[in-house]
């Protein structure tokens, strides 16, 4: 639909007159304003397409897999398009640091043997540190409160259960031989013993090589009622669209020229109908200047560019095209077209003259 104004801005007369004779020098300015508003016949919508990747040539064929993944993706929903058009395409190369996995899927196996052993006379407990540490032990403490009896603990790793035990077991016999055939011990035994299960995966930093494709891509478009499906089919692949839609009409020369027109019409009706009651005539026009204000120009609308529908690159990779489809239809975003209002305002200013009739 169109709404049509026509304002009067201005209307004022000047005359001027000789007082030497009595022919009369008049003319009258008078300023008309015609404005219409239009529904937009096409829209543009630019979007981002951003790649990260271990080199640049992967991040620029994974930026192209996604472009064209996007424009399947609007022919299958039945969206329609005039063209896509790239606006900018930036690339570069960093170092940066990630987290790296080590050790996948290894894992290991650690026994720990408590022992216990009784040492009768205390001036040995020096010596049987001094042995202790040789072995790594450099801690144990006094078990229970029986007098002499102190404990401590080994322990060992493999990559079997079994293994581990049987291991830590080995070394339990070397040192019982030993600490036993000092005399410093009266008794050594096993109090008791646990196996444990550790995962052996760990992440570290690693500096790493980045290659980043930034691509700007601007869609055009007149199925202005799909405005929102375009840009939830973006979301789905992780596009960003960068927040605002440019709303344009078609024929905009032509539709000025209307309006240029119209408003000298209303300016030459009000002149006609202000000299009406006066015994002046309009005669051609002096001069006609333009005051509109530039150029019809496109109009902006902003949007909420949140994606709801976030997801690891390398997971939308696996969905389906209907999977992805279906996910950009499980959210109904609208998008209200914003209206174009065209205003053109002409200044005119005619020569004007008694009429005939009166002067005979």
């Amino acid at each position: 639909m169109r709404k049509i104004t026509a304002v009067l801005v201005l209307i004022f007369t000047i005359i001027i007159y000789s007082e030497e004779s009595d022919v009369f020098y008049k003319r009258i300015q008078v300023t008309g304003t015609a404005s219409e508003t239009f529904s937009p016949d096409t829209a543009g919508i630019t979007f981002v397409i951003t790649t990260e990747k271990e080199t640049l040539k992967k991040a620029s064929d994974e930026n192209a897999r996604i472009l064209q993944r996007f424009k399947k993706l609007l022919s299958k929903s039945g969206v329609k398009y005039e063209k896509i058009e790239s606006e900018l395409y930036d690339s570069y190369e960093t170092k940066d640091w990630d987290s790296v996995l080590k050790n996948e899927g290894k894992k290991e196996y650690v026994t720990m043997l408590n022992i216990e052993i009784t040492v009768d006379n205390q001036e040995n407990l020096r010596e049987i540190t001094g042995i202790l540490s040789a072995e790594n032990i450099d801690y144990f403490s006094k078990a229970g409160d029986k007098t002499g009896e102190y404990e401590f603990s080994i322990e060992e790793s493999a990559p079997e259960s079994k293994a581990s035990y049987q291991k830590t077991l080995n070394r339990y016999k070397q040192m019982e031989t030993k600490i036993l055939k000092s005399g410093l011990v009266s008794k050594m035994s096993i109090a008791s013993y646990d196996t444990e299960e550790n995962s052996l995966e760990e992440y570290v930093e690693k500096e790493v090589d980045r290659g980043t494709v930034n691509h700007r891509i601007k869609i055009q478009t007149r199925d202005i009622k799909n405005i929102g499906k375009i840009i939830n089919l973006a979301f789905a692949l992780n596009i960003y669209p960068e927040g605002y839609i440019e709303y344009d009409v078609d024929n905009k020369t032509v539709l000025e020229n209307k309006l240029y027109e119209k408003a000298y019409r209303e300016a030459l009706g009000k002149a006609e109908k202000i000299l009406g009651k006066t015994d002046l005539s309009l005669k051609k026009p002096l001069m006609i200047t333009d005051n509109s204000t530039g150029q019809a120009e496109p109009v902006y609308d902003y949007f909420d560019s949140y994606n709801n529908f976030y997801e690891d690159i390398d997971e939308i990779a696996k969905k389906s095209d209907n999977d992805l489809i279906k996910l950009a239809n499980s959210s109904n975003l609208i998008i209200n077209p914003g209206k174009i209002t065209i205003s053109k305002t002409v200044n005119i200013e005619f020569q004007i003259e008694k009429s005939q009739a009166l002067t005979d």
